[in-house]
């Protein structure tokens, strides 16, 4: 697997993870953490473990951390570079006379 590739592989995955710490069809998902508080000020039982939630979703976060530590570390692959054909300007040379078969008269009606 090429650079290019791990780092595509690693973006998807990072963004997947994000995805599930912030869906709320998510198991992991910030709605449960909502609910668990809600619950709390409301004096009620949590509907969810929140120790078991929290380990979740921090091991979540741990390998989002990782991840961008992976890509850092990925080398910066250069673009390729394409040769251009060198193209030289014409040389001018304003001492030379004037061609004067080039010259327009202005006298004459166009």
């Amino acid at each position: 697997m090429n650079t290019e590739e791990t780092r595509n592989m690693l973006n998807a995955e990072m963004a997947q993870l994000k995805s599930n710490l912030a869906a709320n069809t998510s198991s992991i998902g910030d709605w449960k953490i909502i609910k668990i508080y809600e619950a709390r000020m409301k004096g009620e039982e949590d509907p969810y473990d929140f120790n078991e939630l929290s380990e979740l979703r921090q091991a979540a976060r741990d390998r989002i951390n990782e991840i961008m530590e992976e890509l850092a570390s990925l080398p910066i692959e250069e673009p390729a570079v394409i040769e251009q054909p060198i193209v030289e300007e014409p040389i001018i040379d304003d001492d030379k006379e004037e061609d004067e078969s080039m010259l327009i008269d202005e006298s004459e009606e166009i």
